[in-house]
């Protein structure tokens, strides 16, 4: 006999309108206290509410203390033997492991609860934060990137545990809040990024808001690039640069060594659409979440251009991630980026994924692309989100020919605002309370009408 899921939360559900029932009363005693502190100011009686705070604290901590007894009693049904244990079967006693076999059978049997949706500045697709402000104005110093794609190998957060189904699943665990970025070292191309947030939210069913406080250091994808060599395109033979594949017609014609950028021979120049240059990825783990990168520039008396940047297999028949086109203004004279987040499963032959950068397309016969970095890093999480940054272009203005930075001090944060709107009421409740994350969809097979 396996177990009913449906059933299952038909019972936590008396047990979570309870504790959100209760959870209001918290919310409640701060908005009474307040309105008994105005209505005293009025009548200037405020020495009458010298007692009111530590009265309301009593009463915040017994509301508290029902919360937890009543989870308490959840944890203790989900270990039950006979009702969960025998019918998954676990042979494991602990909640979190209990939990993880909960969203495993759910899988398996096409069992869905009602989503929350996190977005990242507003948005809810990966996004890029306010470029890092430098000393120098006219530096362009990198950009914070985040994802809200989990993986199945890191922990979404220093008190959520990894799970392999969370593989390419967006996030739900991730806290309202403002995240911020402080460069905490300053070196061109090596520059490491604290991550912290000062905004409280709600962690758990307590009386008091939390802080995510400091989090993890990131550094920029560069000084942990995947792509090893040539990078920058710095390197090349003849026109040709040393490690990559150019396919869609001949050097020094279709595509070149450029120049035009300090003294080197980069970047790669791309005279002709259709172009594809490609470099075999090497060190990727399966699961592991990653951020890719491409930074190119689009040059021309009034074109526009189109380029493509995918993960794709050695004969390019097998497009293992399609980050997209990006069409850009030639005009601008501005180096951009195309960026995405993405994690290979177990099925693919990790030792046959290239990175690959195409220009698609060219406004007119005189236009062409300058490619001038790919990179590939590892993503960090911090409060169930995926994290990077990157200085793509490094360099003063936004001339043709631009010069190379001399100072990078950053001398203030990026900011990403995060809101979880909390719609899923079981998804809430198994977030808040157990840091874990259950199947949903937008249809979901359980309704929340069962906690409501």
């Amino acid at each position: 006999m396996a177990l009913d899921t449906t059933d299952l939360l038909t019972v936590l559900g008396k047990y979570v309108k309870t504790i959100n029932v209760w959870n209001g009363y918290l919310t409640a005693l701060t908005s009474a206290k307040g309105e008994i502190f105005t209505v005293l100011e009025a009548e200037d009686l405020e020495d009458l509410y010298v007692d009111i705070p530590s009265q309301f604290a009593g009463f915040q901590s017994a509301v508290t203390s029902w919360i937890s007894s009543l989870i308490g009693e959840v944890e203790d049904l989900l270990v039950d033997e006979a009702y969960i244990l025998e019918q998954l079967p676990i042979f494991a006693t602990d909640v979190t492991s209990v939990l993880n076999a909960i969203f495993d059978h759910m899988e398996d049997n096409s069992q869905t609860i009602e989503s929350s949706v996190v977005t990242l500045g507003g948005s809810d697709l990966d996004y890029k934060a306010s470029t890092v402000s430098p000393s120098t104005a006219a530096v362009i110093i990198g950009q914070l990137y985040a994802t809200r794609l989990l993986d199945g190998v890191s922990s979404p957060s220093s008190i959520v545990n990894a799970h392999t189904s969370y593989t390419n699943v967006e996030s739900q665990l991730a806290k309202s809040c403002t995240v911020y970025a402080k460069c905490t070292d300053e070196t061109t191309g090596s520059e490491v990024m604290q991550l912290f947030s000062d905004s409280p939210f709600e962690a758990s069913y307590t009386a008091d808001a939390e802080s995510p406080g400091t989090g993890p250091t990131i550094v920029n994808v560069e000084a942990n690039n995947l792509v090893t060599s040539n990078y920058d395109f710095s390197l090349f033979s003849g026109d040709n640069p040393t490690g990559w594949t150019i396919a869609g017609g001949s050097a020094g014609t279709d595509w070149q060594a450029s120049g035009e950028i300090f003294t080197s021979a980069g970047p790669l120049r791309i005279n002709t659409a259709g172009v594809t240059v490609k470099k075999q990825l090497t060190g990727l783990t399966a699961r592991r979440s990653y951020f890719f990168g491409a930074s190119y520039q689009l040059e021309g008396s009034s074109s526009t251009g189109t380029v493509k940047f995918r993960l794709e297999n050695v004969d390019g028949l097998t497009i293992h991630k399609d980050f997209g086109s990006k069409a850009t203004s030639a005009t601008s004279e501005n180096f951009v980026t195309i960026f995405g987040f993405w994690s290979l499963p177990a099925t693919v032959n990790l030792d046959d994924v290239y990175i690959c950068f195409e220009y698609d397309a060219e406004g007119d016969a005189g236009s062409y692309a300058l490619l001038n970095k790919v990179v590939a890093a590892p993503t960090t999480y911090y409060n169930g989100l995926g994290w990077a940054y990157w200085n793509p272009a490094n360099f003063e203005g936004a001339n043709t020919v631009p010069e190379p930075v001399t100072e990078t001090k950053l001398t203030e944060l990026a900011t990403m605002a995060i809101v979880n709107n909390d719609n899923g009421v079981f998804q809430t409740f198994f977030r808040k309370a157990f840091n874990i994350q259950l199947p949903t969809a937008d249809s979901p097979t359980i309704s929340d009408t069962l906690a409501t």
